[in-house]
């Protein structure tokens, strides 16, 4: 064409800078919106053997996984904020720093047992709705001597009241529960548009990767997802 004046970077020198670059994928949560939000995880391999060569030919790398952690909000599936982390990070505790200061005006908070946790419950305080499923031996907190019940877990022993007594289906019914599983549509959208791996090798490289992904998926559904309304 030309143009051999122009100066064109190799690959090596596009991804060097990639840990450091700021990327906002949404402000939602830090400006205090009333949102219905979910939280959930996927993996995503960084690097290994494929399964035929694994099977044929026995490993000689161990696969090495991250958990990609994203919330979303429930209504327009728009992710707000995603964390990558290594693989045996504990989901309650990193979307208790996700949420951490970001609950002032959050409605309700719909996710898995995984996050049936007390420290994530505190997190998110109890004027948010706690849309939550206790495991099935969970018991009922009392009080203890003068203290009285935390407030953050009051939902909790309400959603395991009502469980005891209609059963899980009917408390998910009546709270809208399956709504979280939209956090799963996302996943899928993430894997079959950009594949279930990271091409970075260093973590702070690959958080940047994901976080641009995401907020392409963000484009995405802004341009080509219909608006659906209920026809009564």
């Amino acid at each position: 064409m030309g143009k051999s004046d122009y100066p064109i970077p190799d690959y090596s020198t596009l991804c060097r800078p990639n840990g450091g670059l700021s990327v906002e994928i949404s402000n939602r949560l830090d400006k205090g919106e009333n949102l219905v939000v979910g939280i959930d995880s996927t993996g995503l391999k960084v690097y290994g053997e494929g399964e035929w060569k694994v099977r044929k030919h026995g490993w000689s790398k161990h696969r090495t996984w991250r958990k990609l952690h994203v919330c979303i909000d429930l209504v327009t599936q728009e992710i707000l904020s995603v964390e990558l982390t290594g693989n045996d990070q504990d989901d309650a505790s990193v979307g208790a720093g996700m949420l951490k200061s970001k609950t002032g005006n959050l409605e309700s908070f719909k996710g898995d047992g995984a996050y049936d946790k007390f420290g994530f419950r505190e997190v998110l305080v109890h004027k948010v709705r706690q849309v939550i499923p206790p495991p099935k031996n969970a018991v009922v907190t009392l009080p203890k001597k003068k203290k009285p019940v935390p407030e953050h877990l009051k939902q909790r022993n309400e959603a395991i009241e009502y469980i005891h007594k209609a059963g899980s289906k009917s408390w998910k019914e009546k709270e809208g529960y399956h709504q979280r599983s939209l956090n799963e549509v996302v996943m899928f959208r993430y894997k079959t548009i950009f594949g279930g791996e990271l091409k970075a090798r260093k973590i702070e490289s690959q958080s940047t990767e994901v976080k641009l992904k995401c907020m392409l998926l963000n484009q995405f559904t802004r341009m080509g997802m219909p608006d659906s309304y209920k026809v009564v």
